[in-house]
């Protein structure tokens, strides 16, 4: 049995098709936007004080860290662990704790004041809980002026942050050493300063 099909339909199918495609198309585009939009980067800043301390934890790194000269060893390389709490915008009120690990060579063979910074790993942990990861991109901490500049690149993290993406710099006052020129077992960070973009 043939079925007939009015002609006035006929003519409206491509139309209907035609809008269909344009609603597709639509929606496809306004989901980019979104992707787009919740990947911007947006400014990152805030403060945290706390302290950090010499071979505050103890990872797997070559050069055996609990050999530091600062604790009468004999290696240049120390790993420094830290804990903060903190307030920042994205984040608002929390902690944060990881380790930096500064090769102490430029300062022991009297080239420079500063010790570089490598490796090492930081997580903020967020007023509801969530958490933001990053890796450590370099830096310096510094003797005689007493200060230290991190950078980290954003690896993730959990919640809201699991997609999270950019840069974070922390930054401020280290009191290294004493006014003996002794190095502190344990070293205050007065005023961090937090700054940087994020995208999640």
């Amino acid at each position: 049995m043939n079925i007939s099909i009015p002609n006035r339909l006929t003519h409206r199918v491509p139309l209907y098709a035609a809008a269909l495609l344009l609603s597709i198309a639509l929606l496809a585009a306004a989901g980019i936007a979104t992707a787009s939009a919740k990947s911007d980067a947006r400014p990152m800043h805030g403060t945290a004080q706390g302290s950090a301390s010499i071979d505050g934890v103890a990872p797997s790194f070559p050069g055996d860290p609990a050999g530091c000269f600062a604790l009468g060893g004999s290696s240049p390389s120390c790993v420094i662990g830290f804990s903060a709490e903190f307030r920042a915008t994205h984040l608002g009120k929390g902690e944060m704790h990881g380790f930096v690990i500064n090769d102490w060579t430029a300062v022991l063979t009297g080239a420079g004041l500063c010790a570089s910074s490598s490796g090492g790993e930081i997580t903020f942990v967020a007023a509801n809980g969530d958490e933001l990861t990053a890796t450590e991109i370099g830096g310096e901490v510094c003797i005689g002026i007493n200060t230290f500049d991190i950078e980290w690149q954003i690896t993730g993290g959990t919640g809201h942050f699991s997609d999270a993406s950019g840069t974070i710099r922390t930054a401020g006052p280290a009191i290294v050493i004493d006014e003996n020129g002794t190095f502190l077992p344990v070293v205050p960070m007065p005023a961090t300063d937090i700054s940087g973009q994020i995208g999640y």
